[in-house]
């Protein structure tokens, strides 16, 4: 259908929706075609943009493609990475308190932060970006399980990188231990395992556009 109607851009959008959900089914098991799949999402995404430029939906639609490429290609991922928290940053501006972008944003600064080297100024900064996000989007909607998780994790990232409001920042992550029972002796930090919560149980769905709300 999508071939058929090349100029229909919910049928596009509808189909990059499809080949994410099947990248990630795939990822595990066959991540040569998983990264096919996001890719060619990520394609027809950009090309959506260029169709619609200054579209927001758009927009937002190619940050959450651009993460799920950079986090299955290690050679792509620094590029798009920060492609993403640029889309993303601008579209906070535009659309502040919008949980899917706050979402889109704490994912890309968290994922291009875990390929700094300790000791990176800029990896300090992406981390706090990350904590930041996630906790303004938890704020949101307070009991969204996903999102107290990559909350709970990133904030303790960046406690680790010792700012002078880490006791706070300790503090909150233990708050969101009690509400959600995590473990507090289980963390993933800014790892892979962080990365795949991101992109596996946050969905990948969730950080396309379904399955959350505070849509544009």
């Amino acid at each position: 259908l999508a071939k058929q109607l090349p100029d229909n851009l919910q049928t596009q959008r509808d189909l990059t929706l499809s080949l994410i959900n099947v990248a990630g089914m795939l990822r595990d098991i066959e991540p040569g075609k998983s990264l096919e799949r996001y890719q060619e999402s990520l394609d027809i995404r950009r090309n959506l943009v260029e169709k619609l430029p200054g579209d927001l939906l758009a927009l937002r639609d190619l940050a959450a493609s651009l993460n799920g490429v950079a986090h299955v290609d290690p050679e792509q991922a620094p590029e798009l990475y920060q492609e993403s928290i640029t889309i993303t940053r601008d579209l906070n501006k535009q659309q502040p308190g919008n949980l899917q972008i706050l979402w889109h944003l704490g994912e890309s600064a968290a994922g291009l932060a875990r390929l700094m080297p300790t000791g990176n100024p800029e990896k300090f900064s992406l981390l706090e970006e990350s904590a930041f996000s996630f906790r303004e989007a938890l704020s949101i909607q307070q009991e969204h399980q996903e999102l107290g998780r990559l909350s709970y994790d990133s904030a303790l990232s960046y406690a680790d990188c010792g700012p002078d409001d880490r006791d706070e920042w300790l503090a909150y992550a233990a708050e969101l231990a009690e509400r959600f029972g995590f473990d507090l002796s289980c963390r993933s930090l800014v790892t892979q395992d962080f990365l795949d919560y991101c992109c596996g149980v946050g969905g990948y769905v969730g950080l396309g556009g379904d399955g959350l709300t505070g849509d544009l």
